[in-house]
C-alpha cells in the first residue's frame, strides 16, 4: 500500500527509499569503477611520450613496469619539487620544443635518473586510426646530442648506417635534414616502426657486454664519450652507460627504439630495459615518468579534477543532493503561514455540517415527516390541547381552532403531503439534481413554519420554545 505524503513533505517514504538505495548503488558502483576500472586515456598524442600508443610511443614500457606492481607515477606538474629522495627519474626522450633547458638541467641534478636521447619523429598520423603514425624519420644529430651534452658536454652521436651529414642549422635541430628525409620518408611500416627504405645492416659486434642481453634495434644510434662507463656498446660507441659524478647516478640509453612500443618486444629488449630498472632500483623506489619534458602540465586543481574521470561521478551525486535538499527546504524559508483554523466561528458552520450531515444521510422525506409528527405534539402543548385525544382527534382539533383563527391552512393537509412525498421517495445517488428533487420538500417545511405562526398569532413573530 503506497503511503501518499502529507502537505509538509515533499517526497513520499517510497520516493525518498528508492532515492536512497539508487545513491548507494551509485555510490558503490563509483568505487568499483575508480577502484578496479581500466585506466582511462588521457590524452590522443602519437609523439614520444608515456601516453603514446603509436611505434615511437612509450606506453607498452610504462605499463610493463605497471604490471609488475612497480610504483610509477607519470608526473605533469612540477616534477623536480616532488620528487622523493629514494625516487628514480625517468626522462624518456626529453623534447627541447616543450621544455626548457633551465629546466631539464635542473631535472638532470636528481640523485638517480635514467636518460633516454631522443632519435624519431612522427611525419603523420594515419587517417583511419588518429593514435598511430603513417610514416616516421629520423631527425638530426643536433637534437639527441643537446641533450646528451647536459650530461657530458664532450659527448656526441653516432649513426653507423646514418653517418652524419652536414651540420643543420642551430635553429633546424630537431627537423630532419635534406640527405636523411629522402633516405627514409618512404612507404611506412607501422607495425616494424621503420620506413621499408630502411634496410637492416649487419648485426653490430656488441664488445662490451656487461648487459649479457642482445639487442635488435634499426639504424642504431650510439653516444661516444669518455665520462660514461659502457654497460652495452660495440667498438663505435655505447648504447648504454652509467655516469657517476656530481649528477649523482645516471644511467644513459642512446637508442630509444629499445623501450618504443615497437621496438620493446624485439630481440632482448625488454630484458635489457628489465636491467636497467632493477639496477637502479633498491627495496621498492618510486619511478616518476616526467612528462613536463613533452609539453603535458597539469596543475593538481582540486576543481578541476573534480570534473574529470573518475571523479566526476562523485561530484554528480553531490549535485543531485544539493539540488534535492534545495528543493525539500525551500518551502521552509520566508514568513511561515498562517495557520487556518479548523472552524470558523459563529453559528453558520454548525448549521452547514448538520446540513452535510443530512445530505449525505440521504432520508430527508422521513425527517420531513417525523419534524411534522413534533410540529403537531408542540402545538398542541402550546395551545392546551385536551390530552385525552389521540393524534387523529388532536389534528382535527387544530384544524377547528385554524377555521375560526382564519388560518389559511389545515394541519391535515400539511401531513398527508408530507405521507405522499416519503411514500414516492426512493434512494437517490448525490447528484446535482438532488437541488431539484428538495423543492417540494422545502414548499412543505415552508407552509408548516407558516401554518405554525398564523396558529400563534397570525403574524409569524411569535416564537415557538420546543
Amino acid at each position: 500500500m503506497t503511503v501518499a505524503p502529507s502537505q509538509d513533505q515533499i517526497f513520499s517514504p517510497r520516493t525518498v527509499l528508492i532515492l536512497i538505495g539508487v545513491s548507494l548503488f551509485a555510490m558503490l558502483a563509483s568505487i568499483l569503477v575508480i577502484s578496479f576500472g581500466n585506466e582511462q586515456e588521457t590524452y590522443t598524442t602519437t609523439r614520444q611520450n608515456s601516453f603514446s600508443v603509436s611505434a615511437i610511443g612509450h606506453k607498452a614500457f610504462v605499463n610493463s613496469l605497471k604490471h609488475q606492481n612497480i610504483p610509477v607515477l607519470i608526473s605533469q606538474y612540477k616534477t623536480a619539487e616532488r620528487l622523493a629522495p629514494n625516487s628514480i627519474l625517468m626522462l624518456l626522450e626529453p623534447d627541447l620544443n616543450f621544455s626548457k633547458p633551465e629546466i631539464l638541467e635542473k631535472l638532470l641534478t636528481h640523485e638517480t635518473k635514467i636518460l633516454v636521447l631522443p632519435k624519431r619523429r612522427g611525419a603523420r598520423r594515419d587517417f583511419q586510426n588518429p593514435r598511430w603514425l603513417s610514416k616516421t624519420y629520423l631527425t638530426s644529430y643536433d637534437a639527441p646530442e643537446k641533450i646528451l651534452k647536459m650530461v657530458d658536454p664532450l659527448a656526441s652521436i653516432y649513426r653507423p648506417y646514418h653517418p652524419r651529414k652536414e651540420k643543420s642549422p642551430p635553429e633546424e635541430d630537431l627537423k630532419t635534414s635534406p640527405e636523411e628525409k629522402t633516405d627514409l620518408e618512404k612507404t611506412p611500416n607501422e607495425s616494424s616502426g621503420h620506413d621499408l627504405g630502411e634496410v637492416k645492416e649487419e648485426p653490430l659486434d656488441w664488445t662490451v657486454t656487461k648487459i649479457k642481453d642482445i639487442p635488435d634495434l634499426l639504424n642504431p644510434q650510439l653516444m661516444r664519450s669518455d665520462k660514461i662507463e659502457p654497460l652495452l656498446a660495440t667498438k663505435d660507441g655505447i648504447l648504454v652507460g652509467m655516469m657517476f659524478g656530481d649528477l649523482g647516478t645516471t644511467i644513459v640509453i642512446s637508442d630509444p627504439d629499445i623501450l618504443s612500443n615497437f621496438g620493446l618486444g624485439r630481440g632482448d629488449n625488454a630484458a635489457i630495459m628489465q636491467y636497467v630498472v632493477d639496477f637502479l632500483r633498491v627495496g621498492n623506489n618510486t619511478i616518476f615518468v616526467d612528462e613536463t619534458s613533452h609539453g603535458f602540465t597539469r596543475n593538481p586543481d582540486f576543481i578541476r579534477s573534480a570534473f574529470e574521470y573518475p571523479f566526476i561521478f562523485v561530484t554528480l551525486q553531490v549535485l543531485i543532493f544539493t539540488v534535492l535538499l534545495i528543493w525539500a527546504t525551500a518551502q521552509r524559508f520566508g514568513t511561515p503561514q498562517k495557520t487556518q483554523p479548523a472552524l470558523k466561528p459563529g453559528k453558520a458552520v454548525l448549521i452547514q455540517n448538520t446540513v452535510n450531515l443530512l445530505n449525505a444521510g440521504d432520508h430527508k422525506p422521513e425527517i420531513l415527516v417525523r419534524y411534522v409528527d413534533l410540529t403537531l405534539h408542540a402545538m398542541a402543548r402550546r395551545l392546551r390541547v385536551p390530552r385525552h385525544l389521540d393524534e387523529a382527534d388532536t389534528i382535527h382539533w387544530l384544524d377547528e381552532y385554524g377555521r375560526k383563527h382564519n388560518v389559511h391552512m389545515e394541519f391535515r393537509v400539511i401531513k398527508h403531503r408530507a405521507q405522499m412525498l416519503n411514500s414516492k421517495t426512493g434512494p437517490r445517488s448525490h447528484s446535482f439534481m438532488d437541488v431539484v428533487h428538495d423543492k417540494p420538500l422545502l414548499q412543505i417545511a415552508l407552509h408548516l413554519e407558516k401554518w405554525k405562526q398564523e396558529m400563534l398569532d397570525g403574524s409569524g413573530t411569535d416564537k415557538l420554545n420546543q
